[in-house]
């Protein structure tokens, strides 16, 4: 990847009245550059603009320190306010959406219709098919290289799968499912 200069946005959302998060010019450690050929990709315009990306930014709160700028994300949705960003942090301390700090997190941001939604997985849990979360009515979540699709098991053993890009899955949730599903791997080509 080409050096880029470090990007340094404005984080976070000044009228909750915390400090932004700091912000880091190092990379994801090796194991995830490895494991995530998204991190691996040249940034794009799309990753640096737009609604989504600066909702994201916006929501990256003082959980979060060590914001890797550079190797932010856009996974699906770059053209609206409404898709998918993957936000990489050096921590995220614990919070109410997480109990325990995750070191070098992996923060995914969700967006929809003005709502929004950011969880943060350590990279063993996007190995183990747990870094996944459900909101707005779908299933997304993250997913290794090598992983071409995913099987999500929702609650009465109802299936459905989705494509991975990006390292990245999303499907709609089966109507009345609520719980947390299942997501099996499948390898690809």
């Amino acid at each position: 990847m080409a050096a880029l200069a470090l990007w340094t946005p404005v984080l976070g959302d000044s009228r909750f009245g915390e400090a932004p998060p700091t912000i880091s010019a190092t990379a994801p450690p090796p194991d995830q550059l490895a494991a995530l050929g998204v991190l691996r990709r040249e940034q794009t315009p799309a990753d640096r603009s737009g609604a989504l990306a600066t909702g994201a930014l916006q929501a990256i709160n003082a959980s979060s320190s060590g914001v890797r700028t550079n190797y932010i994300r856009v996974l699906a949705g770059a053209t609206g306010a409404s898709g998918f960003v993957l936000v990489p942090v050096a921590e995220r301390r614990a919070s109410l959406s997480s109990p325990a700090a995750i070191p070098d997190a992996l923060c995914l941001y969700a967006a929809q219709s003005g709502a929004f939604a950011v969880n943060c997985y350590s990279l063993a849990q996007v190995r183990a098919g747990t870094a996944r979360n459900v909101a707005f009515g779908q299933v997304f979540g993250l997913a290794p290289d090598g992983v071409s699709a995913v099987s999500i098991t929702a609650a009465g053993g109802v299936d459905v799968s989705a494509p991975v890009q990006n390292n990245f899955f999303d499907t709609t949730l089966p109507a009345g499912s609520t719980s947390s599903p299942t997501v099996t791997f499948s390898g690809g080509s």
